[in-house]
């Protein structure tokens, strides 16, 4: 059944105060099957339960390796970043910190920071993610689950 032949039945049973179970399931089937997934959602099994966790439970879980850009240029960054998070899961990493410093030594500002934010966003494996504590870069740098 197509999308549209889905939408035309669940407009038809929106008007109605019943709508039909079948309409309903043909529905639950088609966004199973086509539906967009939410990155966010699929988490690793060892912080499944992380949103609920509050950020002092988070904070407790271990760091299982630091990744320092300190000096890279972004397409060193980028280079570096594709092989830890490649290593991150092989290795089954739970929680890991970049630190990418806070820019204050460039005269345009936290290059690096911008470039990880935005490399975070776009990487599969990138799970939540946090401000480092201060003792371990604060601003400079960020906590990210791995999703497995």
């Amino acid at each position: 059944m197509s999308f549209k032949e889905i939408f035309e039945a669940w407009e038809r049973g929106k008007h109605s105060k019943n709508t039909d179970d079948s309409t309903r399931k043909m529905q639950e089937t088609w966004l199973e099957s086509h539906a967009i997934i939410d990155k966010d959602s699929e988490v690793n099994d060892k912080v499944q339960h992380q949103k609920g966790m509050s950020r002092k439970e988070l904070e407790r879980i271990p760091i299982d390796e630091s990744l320092d850009l300190h000096g890279c240029t972004i397409h060193e960054a980028e280079l570096l970043l594709d092989q830890f998070f490649a290593k991150a899961v092989s290795r089954n990493w739970c929680k890991v910190c970049i630190i990418h410093g806070k820019g204050n030594h460039s005269k345009t500002g936290a290059v690096l920071a911008k470039f990880v934010k935005n490399w975070l966003e776009s990487c599969p494996q990138a799970g939540r993610t946090m401000q480092a504590p201060q003792h371990l870069g604060g601003s400079g740098a960020v906590i990210v689950f791995i999703k497995q």
